[in-house]
């Protein structure tokens, strides 16, 4: 999808994206650029790409996720 897509565009109402941010636990930002198919960074986009997966609004293959190392602990 165009990463300049606004949510009225991805079709997807407020409500919607709020319910699929507290199912993912995560904020809706984080489902719009899912959606827009940005790179995501962090457990969060991990959260949201499987749950935009379960209810069919994207593929497994779509939303690309950048690996983010751990701190070694001192």
């Amino acid at each position: 999808m165009n990463k300049s897509m606004n949510r009225t565009q991805l079709k997807l109402d407020a409500a919607t994206g709020r319910r699929l941010a507290v199912e993912a636990s995560c904020d809706t930002r984080t489902i719009i650029r899912a959606l827009r198919g940005e790179k995501i960074r962090g457990l969060a986009g991990y959260r949201a790409r499987e749950v935009l997966v379960r209810h069919g609004l994207i593929q497994a293959d779509e939303c690309p996720f950048e690996a983010v190392p751990l701190r070694k602990a001192k």
